[in-house]
């Protein structure tokens, strides 16, 4: 019987461990008929490979599975060329709502993480705005060659461009603990300006960031660059004796 009663609570700790790590996703897709195949899928090693599929109903469909660590999962509908990608924590209940002609425009809420990416990505949303609301003039401009008004309009969108980076910066630099960061971090690489500052900012995330699936790339950068940098070393001759 205590064997028993043992192995009975053992099963029930097991089960409530699994059901712990378990990520719920819910969206609410506008004009998607039902019945139409989704797709839930994640990349490893370079290679997209599928978690699991479902179908509409009413507009809304949904997943369950356990991730082992925060990553970002992409959720694709049949006929529809755009996707969806969220960034999925390990507990929290992901809640998803958009339409079927703006997929990348969809809200997503329900964790710490997606908050912090749509607050970068609105602030980046509302800069661009004010550089498109002037594509116009800039076309107009190229037409009439008015190397001003040109000069003029691309002096302003670096401004903006150079508030969208600062504001970033600031984000990955003060969220050392955020899985936010590494991918945020990753646009820097090649910025001139911050080239040199991205490994000083990477080395000091937390252990559980740097060593994560997103953080990967930017792990392979810099090896890669250091093996370059060995590569570019020139040793001098030995002298004959």
């Amino acid at each position: 019987m205590k064997k028993a009663l043992l192995l009975l609570t053992i099963l029930l700790v097991t089960i409530a461990c699994k059901q712990e790590k378990k990520e719920t996703i819910i969206a609410e897709v506008k004009g998607i008929p039902d019945g139409r195949r989704v797709i839930l899928k994640k990349q490893v090693d370079g290679k997209v490979i599928g978690i699991d599929t479902t179908t509409v109903k009413n507009g809304k469909f949904g997943f369950v599975f356990q991730p082992e660590e925060p990553m970002v999962v992409g959720i694709f509908i049949d006929s529809i060329r755009q996707g969806i990608f969220p960034l999925i924590d390990v507990k929290d209940m992901i809640t998803i709502k958009a339409d079927k002609d703006s997929l990348v425009k969809a809200k997503i809420t329900g964790s710490k993480l997606n908050d912090d990416l749509n607050m970068l990505r609105t602030f980046r949303d509302k800069q661009t705005a004010s550089i498109m609301a002037k594509s116009d003039a800039f076309r107009k401009a190229q037409q009439e060659k008015d190397t001003a008004t040109i000069n003029k309009l691309n002096k302003e969108a670096r401004a903006i461009q150079k508030v969208i980076a600062e504001n970033e910066w600031k984000y990955v630099k003060t969220h050392p603990n955020s899985y936010v960061t590494p991918m945020v971090l990753g646009g820097f690489l090649r910025d001139p300006q911050y080239k040199d500052s991205v490994k000083v900012v990477f080395d000091n995330l937390s252990d559980k960031v740097k060593n994560s699936t997103i953080a990967k790339n930017i792990k392979k950068y810099f090896e890669s660059e250091k093996v370059k940098g060995t590569d570019n070393v020139k040793f001098a001759p030995k002298k004959k004796n």
